[in-house]
């Protein structure tokens, strides 16, 4: 599913495929609110979120599976 909004096939997803996933699952946000949420993930360290990023949104920080 990750890849699916990956738009520019680089391997990160960007605020439109983030606000893409998002409407998706019956959660849609503003741009702002993705641009806000993309720099919580991210740490304001990029634009884009990694797959890494993606795990730790989507399982929280604290998840033992990131420690694997």
């Amino acid at each position: 599913k990750y890849m699916e909004f990956d738009l520019n096939d680089q391997g990160d997803i960007d605020l439109m495929g983030l606000k893409q996933m998002l409407e998706k699952l019956g959660m849609p946000k503003t741009h702002l609110e993705v641009k806000k949420l993309i720099a919580e993930v991210t740490g304001g360290s990029s634009e884009t979120i990694s797959y890494r990023d993606f795990v730790t949104m989507m399982l929280g920080k604290r998840s033992a599976v990131l420690r694997m």
